[in-house]
């Protein structure tokens, strides 16, 4: 039954099965609808055509409680479910809405109206009891379209963590705790972290996006620490760079630049090698290791503040004394001055040195044989001077002077130990130091000949 009075309806209890009409019917301007007679406006709420799951508009008061004695599929607050638009021929639906929140409300009018916040959503989040996985908001992103999207937020700003965003993306987490404030995960092969700057100028030089970190200022933003740079070379359709930028005298500066080469700059913005680095003024340019009093061993690699000054490669060791600086090529050669050395060190040109002792130990050998008949092999040697000819200037290798010393050939007949080949063409090189073994001996002999014609013409002086 129903009781009216002027300008009001009242609905008292009514059984369910004693209205089976058209479920609630105002109409005459007023509109109110639900289950409808095409009411059309201010509250229209249909109930569709289905047998199950027809809860279309539930509204509960704020503390309502449900008793359930069995299993529950769906406990849930619906405003809508999901409809189907249908034609009978070819149409074009260009918004299709579920549900349409218009927007916060607006103050208006001439009175003191004052919005403190307007939301066209908000969701509480309350304590929840005894639940294993509580969301705030849960979304799930339909299928079935050729572009299928969770969410989107097409203009403003979100905010995480706070109510006044600074950003388009503003996250932010009020206590000091090891949890990050954004994560991207995933198990495929796609990308799963980007950012892109789509500036009208289609890609000019210099352009692209960028990560900057910011350090904190107490209760506000503080400055720009640090930031990495992805930027074209020229036009979008030529390569890229990327940069590393810290600051320093108040501003970013670039530290580090990775260019589309894939060459690496330290110092330089046009690295020429996979690893470029340019110091500037005086100090060490490479530094390996712990530059500290108490340090373990470290390489310095510096230059002097001159221009064009010395490279200096230096080992240190501040608590143990002096390094020692090894070379150590795992079976192939050092070569100074060539890039092609024959040796363990080659050296092509001079070299100087206040000594060059070598080993010679008798602990250290075996079959030991003295060396005799050497004059007789000398006489087969001659001393030459010479100047290198254009074969050997040509590898870098000539000193640019007249030189004194023997030919290879003529030594490697009679004493081939003191002979080696060196390059491609098998080029010989005579072993000056262990020279001198031979020229002992050769004194020895000399002196032993010489003492025999002493004692020749002591006989006869005295058989006069």
């Amino acid at each position: 039954m129903a009781s009216v009075t002027i300008g009001v309806l009242l609905l008292l209890a009514i059984a369910p099965a004693s209205w089976a009409g058209n479920f609630f019917d105002v109409s005459d301007g007023g509109n109110v609808g639900i289950g409808t007679a095409s009411a059309g406006a201010l509250l229209d709420v249909a109930r569709p055509n289905t047998t199950s799951n027809t809860e279309l508009f539930d509204i509960r008061a704020n503390g309502f409680t449900q008793t359930i004695s069995s299993g529950l599929t769906n406990a849930r607050f619906n405003l809508f479910n999901q409809y189907t638009l249908s034609a009978a021929s070819a149409q074009t639906v260009t918004n299709g809405t579920t549900l349409h929140i218009a927007g916060p409300p607006t103050a208006s009018g001439s009175g003191p109206a004052t919005i403190t916040t307007g939301s066209a959503l908000r969701i509480a989040g309350g304590t929840v009891a005894n639940t294993t996985n509580a969301y705030a908001l849960y979304v799930d992103a339909p299928t079935g379209a050729t572009n299928n999207y969770a969410a989107v937020f097409s203009t403003g700003r979100v905010g995480i963590g706070t109510t006044a965003p600074d950003f388009q993306l503003d996250a932010r987490q009020s206590a000091n705790t090891p949890a990050g404030q954004f994560r991207v995960d995933g198990t495929g092969i796609q990308t799963a972290l980007q950012l892109a700057n789509r500036n009208t100028s289609g890609g000019a030089a210099g352009e692209g996006p960028e990560l900057t970190f910011v350090g904190g200022a107490g209760s506000g933003a503080g400055p720009n620490i640090a930031s990495i740079y992805a930027a074209w070379n020229g036009s979008a359709t030529t390569d890229g760079y990327l940069t590393l930028n810290t600051r320093r005298g108040g501003s970013i500066t670039e530290a580090v630049r990775i260019a589309s080469s894939g060459n690496v700059g330290i110092g330089t913005t046009s690295p020429n090698a996979p690893l470029q680095v340019v110091g500037s003024g005086t100090g060490f340019d490479v530094l390996i290791g712990r530059e500290t009093t108490t340090a373990d061993t470290e390489l310095r690699i510096s230059r002097s503040a001159v221009n064009n000054g010395d490279m200096t490669i230096e080992a240190n060791r501040y608590a143990q004394g002096p390094g020692n600086l090894i070379f150590q090529p795992s079976g192939g050669s050092i070569g100074i001055g060539t890039t092609s050395p024959a040796y363990l060190l080659d050296v092509a040109g001079s070299a100087h040195a206040s000594s060059f002792p070598t080993s010679s130990d008798i602990r250290l050998k075996k079959n030991v044989v003295q060396l005799t008949s050497v004059l007789p092999k000398l006489e087969k040697i001659k001393g030459v001077a010479f100047d290198w000819n254009s074969t050997y200037q040509a590898m870098g290798r000539a000193t640019g002077h007249r030189e004194v010393g023997l030919i290879a050939q003529e030594v490697e007949v009679v004493f081939p130990e003191l002979v080696t080949t060196w390059g491609e063409q098998g080029y010989r090189a005579i072993d000056y130091g262990r020279l001198a073994g031979v020229l002992v001996e050769a004194i020895k002999e000399q002196q032993a000949e010489i003492r025999e014609l002493q004692k020749e013409i002591a006989a006869l002086k005295h058989g006069q």
